[in-house]
């Protein structure tokens, strides 16, 4: 939580059970150690994805239960691969692969040069990163990679990328988020829409049954 320009309460949950058993409690915690109520709350900044799909819906589901008690609240989405490019900007990076975890052996991939983004949001396997550059132009001159999905394709990154440099990843958006207050102007434009990229695994079973 920030005000006045400074972080003056926050909280890592460092295992989740389910983003519903755990969501609002923390924030009501939250509040409390801010002594703040929720009517007083101007801005609330959220990441609108790609990531769990349920995750996503029930946190920008949270932030709009506030802006209907609230109508005047300002709401702030980022996406997790441009925060994680953010992180790797702080480092002294400025050419940033942000790679996430998909699972079903997937990941999500956005390439981020000088803060902007300068290819798709993009789903896809991991070995299909060499290709997904190259039809983007981009070269494969070093840059950094961070994320999630180096822990599971570390080694098949090395191979592909032999002259860049693997970051570890933040344990959390949240502080990167709050430092988005103080940036003018990001290299992504803010929104409240969710990014999904994916399709959840209810819709082709649905196309399946209709």
């Amino acid at each position: 939580m920030v005000q006045n320009e400074r972080i003056v309460a926050s909280m890592e949950l460092s295992r989740v059970y389910g983003h519903n058993e755990t969501l609002l409690p923390a924030i009501s915690i939250l509040l409390d150690q801010a002594d703040v109520s929720p009517g007083e709350l101007g801005r609330i900044l959220f990441v609108r994805g790609p990531g769990s799909f349920t995750g996503l819906r029930i946190g920008i589901a949270v932030a709009y239960g506030f802006l209907a008690a609230n109508p005047e609240l300002d709401l702030v989405g980022y996406t997790s691969l441009y925060l994680l490019n953010r992180a790797a900007i702080k480092t002294g990076q400025n050419r940033v692969l942000s790679l996430i975890d998909a699972r079903k052996k997937q990941v999500y991939a956005a390439f981020f040069e000088n803060d902007a983004p300068v290819s798709p949001y993009a789903v896809l396997k991991p070995e299909m990163l060499p290709d997904f550059l190259q039809n983007n132009g981009i070269s494969h001159n070093p840059f950094s990679m961070i994320g999630s999905a180096l822990e599971p394709y570390g080694e098949l990154l090395t191979q592909f990328f032999p002259q860049c440099t693997q970051l570890p990843p933040p344990s959390c958006l949240s502080s990167l988020l709050a430092e988005t207050l103080q940036d003018p102007s990001p290299g992504e434009s803010p929104s409240i829409e969710p990014v999904y990229i994916r399709k959840s695994d209810a819709e082709p079973n649905r196309n399946k049954t209709s």
